[in-house]
Formats: C-alpha cells, sequence, structure tokens
C-alpha cells in the first residue's frame, strides 16, 4: 500500500491505495522484501512463498568462494575464531521457530546444536571455540545461555533478569560478554557481563538513545557500537569499560565488527555496502565518503541481533533460491580455508 504525505506538515493527506498485490517476506520475520529510491522507483519481490535463504562465503572483493547449499533458511551466523566453522541462527517456517547449528564453512555439513522448543538465537564464541553463549526465551523473557561446543549435555545459564537480553560479543581474553538489553525507559541498552569475581553485570551505554552491536576490539580496550542519538544510526567508538566516544562512520551505519588483527573496522553502511574504517596509532579513524568498501553487494537483511550477524557474519550476504554450485572438490579447500582465516566475509 501508499499513501500520500505531506513533508511540510508532516502528516499523511489523502486515501491509501494498494501498489502491488503480492509482495515476498523475509523469512522468520515480519519485514516485506520492497525498496523504494529517492526518484519514486519501486522495487520488490513478487514470489509470497519463497522460502530459502542460503549463508554464502565471500571474500575481500565480493567474490563467492562458496555457497553452503546444505544450510538453508539462515538468519544470523558467525564464524569461530578458526574461521573453519561457523554457528547460525536457522529458522523452521514448519514450527515457526529458530534453532543454532554448527556447520563447516566448506563443506557445509551441518549438527543441530540446541533442541529446547523455544527460540535459541545470536550466538556468540568464546575466544577459544570451545563454547557457545546465546540468548534463549525459556522462560519468556530471552536471557543468557551457554553450552561446550563437544559438549551433548545440559546448557547453562548465564545470567537472568526481567529484561531481554542478547549477547552480541565474547572478549578476546575471554573476561566479558558484551550484550544488548532492552529496558522500557531506556530501550536498547550496551551491557557487559564479567565472567569472573560476582559476575555482577554492569551498564557500558545507557542512555535515551538506542546503542546496539557491541563489539570489542581485539586487545579489549575499544568497544564499537552503533547508535541513534544523531537521528540516525551511526557507528561510534570508545574506550572500554568506559572513556570519550567518536563517531566514526560519515553517513549512517550499523553492525560493526573489528578486523583480528585491529587494523581495520568493519561496518554496514546504511545503502547496504560493507565499509572499512583504518585503525591507526591505536585510535580509529573517522571515515570519510572514501572510505574502502567490501564490496557494492546489497544486504538481503541486515540482521539485529546483526548481524552481524553474523562475522559469518562480518557480516551477512543473502542469496534466495539460488542455483546450486555443486561443492568444492579436495584440490579447492585449502585455498578456500586460506582464504577464509585470512579475510572471512560469510554473509547471512
Amino acid at each position: 500500500m501508499a499513501q500520500p504525505f505531506d513533508a511540510r506538515r508532516l502528516r499523511l493527506d489523502g486515501e491509501p491505495f494498494p501498489v502491488a498485490s503480492q509482495v515476498a517476506t523475509i523469512v522468520g520475520t515480519n519485514y516485506r522484501r520492497f525498496s523504494v529510491s529517492d526518484n519514486g522507483v519501486l522495487v520488490f519481490d513478487p514470489t509470497p512463498n519463497r522460502q530459502r535463504q542460503l549463508a554464502t562465503l565471500v571474500d575481500r572483493s565480493g567474490k563467492t568462494i562458496n555457497s553452503l547449499e546444505r544450510l538453508d533458511n539462515v538468519r544470523l551466523a558467525r564464524l569461530a575464531p578458526g574461521g573453519e566453522r561457523f554457528v547460525a541462527t536457522r529458522y523452521d517456517p514448519q514450527t515457526d521457530n529458530f534453532d543454532l547449528w554448527l556447520s563447516d564453512v566448506i563443506s557445509g555439513n551441518a549438527v543441530r546444536f540446541t533442541f529446547d522448543p523455544r527460540n535459541d538465537q545470536y550466538a556468540v564464541w568464546s575466544p577459544d571455540a570451545s563454547r557457545i553463549a546465546w540468548a534463549a526465551n525459556r522462560g519468556g523473557h530471552f536471557q543468557l545461555y551457554e553450552k561446550g561446543v563437544s559438549s551433548t549435555g545440559q546448557e547453562t545459564p548465564l545470567w537472568q533478569s526481567d529484561y531481554h537480553k542478547f549477547p552480541t560479543d565474547w572478549s578476546r581474553d575471554g573476561r566479558y560478554i558484551i550484550y544488548r538489553q532492552i529496558d522500557p525507559k531506556t530501550k536498547f541498552d550496551i551491557w557487559a557481563l564479567p565472567l569472573f569475581g560476582e559476575r555482577k553485570p554492569f551498564p557500558v551505554l545507557q542512555s535515551e538513545a538506542n546503542e546496539r552491536s557491541g563489539a570489542l576490539s581485539p586487545d579489549g580496550q575499544w568497544l564499537a557500537y552503533y547508535s541513534d542519538e544523531s537521528g540516525r544510526n551511526e557507528i561510534y567508538v570508545q574506550r572500554f569499560p568506559s572513556g570519550d566516544k567518536q563517531r566514526i562512520s560519515a553517513g549512517g551505519g550499523t553492525w560493526p565488527y573489528w578486523r583480528k588483527d585491529r587494523k581495520e573496522l568493519y561496518y554496514h553502511a546504511l545503502d547496504g555496502k560493507v565499509m572499512a574504517a583504518p585503525v591507526t596509532r591505536l585510535r580509529p579513524e573517522v571515515a570519510r565518503p572514501g572510505a574502502r568498501v567490501f564490496s557494492p553487494l546489497q544486504l538481503t537483511h541486515r540482521g539485529d541481533q546483526l548481524e552481524r550477524d553474523g562475522r559469518a557474519a562480518p557480516r551477512r550476504c543473502g542469496h534466495l533460491d539460488r542455483p546450486g554450485h555443486g561443492h568444492p572438490g579436495r584440490r579447492d579447500r585449502s585455498r578456500q580455508r586460506a582464504a577464509v582465516a585470512d579475510d572471512p566475509c560469510l554473509y547471512r
């Protein structure tokens, strides 16, 4: 549907009218697949029953390394620190439920990780890749849980309260889990859960604005995040656990991720491109219009995790009903694993 809008009076003017009779929905969400340009061009997906969403591995230039045909309906994904496998939030349209799955990056062989009938989402890896923390709504609110990757035992609650919370990062030294909390008064806030001492969480960013997707730099000194405090989502960094902040993005951005050597900070621009801001002299630089772009791929979904979601989501590119490419032969696997470990960019 469309309806005229009076930009001077900031109000709707006239009656709504139909534009298209069939518009696809992003699997597992209430979002419709359409976009409108500034000059009035409307683009939409006319296939309402489209179901498949495939995880795709691309290199820094945006070239496809591998399309993981065996793992569909992936919403969010995160690469393990070693880069050889990832954990993905996978949607089941039959049960309308989300669960976590583990998959090899090259072969796409996947195994289910969570089995509870309630939703399991937004997974992050421990720095040694031995454990995974995630959010699950076992008792109504989304709470933090963890479980060993090789374990078949029970999951362990990490932190529970009266607020929804979703993990966004696990510090490289293993001492903190960064998570997003939803508060009716302050909306989206960023908190840190210490995994030592009394394990008492504390707010890192809590204001009237929405702060999301907190990501710690590899040395743990900086926290990158995005906020709408300016009226538009922008990327910021500040000292962790507290300190002055500075804006990084030049024209809006979401879902920041650090390169593992901390030389660059990646994020999604609002036009769907993946940007890279250089980090020099121990301080991230403010991005300029000429900041490096991963590729001009348009993201089909900027998951609010995100993401990243995922580092498999640094961060994500969806391909719908894409024809099969087969599976790589042995001669290609070593090259692909090297590319993944060097600069992975797995998109949803």
